[in-house]
C-alpha cells in the first residue's frame, strides 16, 4: 500500500467510528472516541502497513456492523463491534 492509500482509508475509518458515537447522541462517548483514534494514529498506520489483510478485514467488520445497524439489531451490532475492536486492542 501507498503512504496516501492508508492515510485516506485511516480517515475514511475515523469517519466511521465518529458516526457511530455521534449516532448515540452522547458526547462523552464521542470524546472518548476521537481520543482513542487520536492516539491510536500511528500505531494503526504501522499495523496496515505490515499486514495488507487487515485492512480487507476492517472493511469487512464495518460492513458487518453497518449492517446490523441498518437491521436495528443491536445485540448483533455489539457483537460485530466488540469482535472488531478486539483486533485492535
Amino acid at each position: 500500500l501507498m503512504n496516501d492509500d492508508i492515510k485516506l482509508f485511516m480517515d475514511i475509518d475515523r469517519e466511521f467510528h465518529i458516526a457511530i458515537a455521534e449516532a448515540t447522541n452522547n458526547e462523552v462517548i464521542c470524546e472518548i472516541s476521537k481520543n482513542l483514534l487520536d492516539r491510536a494514529d500511528v500505531h494503526m498506520w504501522l499495523r496496515y502497513k505490515e499486514d495488507l489483510g487487515l485492512w480487507q478485514k476492517t472493511l469487512d467488520a464495518h460492513r458487518q456492523i453497518l449492517n446490523a445497524i441498518r437491521e436495528r439489531d443491536t445485540q448483533k451490532a455489539g457483537f460485530h463491534a466488540e469482535r472488531h475492536l478486539a483486533r485492535y486492542v
